[in-house]
C-alpha cells in the first residue's frame, strides 16, 4: 500500500470535501475506476460524515457499503475504501484526510 497524501481540513458548518477524478474536487484521484464525484465529506453539529455521491462502483465504511447519497457519520479511524484507494481519518477537532493506494 502506498502513502499518497495527508491533510488536514477545519470545516466550517457549510464545507464539504469532494473526492473524485474531475479537476473541481478538492481530492482529485485520476483513475478510471473513480466516478467524477465518488465521496463527499461534510462537518454538521460538530460530527463529520462521508456520503457516497452516486458513484458507479460503490464505495465502503469500515467493511459496511455505503448507500448512495445516504450519509453516514465517521468516527475516530474510521476507513472508507473504494476502487484500490484506502482514505483513513481521524476526526479530534479537524479533519484528517490520509489517501493510500493498493498496488
Amino acid at each position: 500500500m502506498k502513502h499518497i497524501m495527508s491533510k488536514e481540513y477545519d470545516l466550517g458548518i457549510f464545507d464539504n470535501i469532494i473526492v473524485g477524478r474531475m479537476s473541481t474536487c478538492d481530492i482529485i484521484l485520476e483513475d478510471l475506476d473513480v466516478s467524477r464525484h465518488h465521496v463527499g465529506f461534510e462537518k454538521y453539529e460538530g460530527n463529520y460524515y462521508v456520503t457516497d455521491l452516486g458513484s458507479s462502483e460503490g464505495s465502503t465504511l469500515n467493511g459496511g457499503r455505503l448507500m448512495p447519497f445516504k450519509k453516514q457519520e465517521l468516527s475516530n479511524e474510521s476507513i472508507v475504501k473504494f476502487s484500490s484507494y484506502d482514505l483513513r481519518f481521524n476526526v479530534d477537532n479537524e479533519l484528517e484526510i490520509s489517501v493510500y493506494k493498493n498496488l
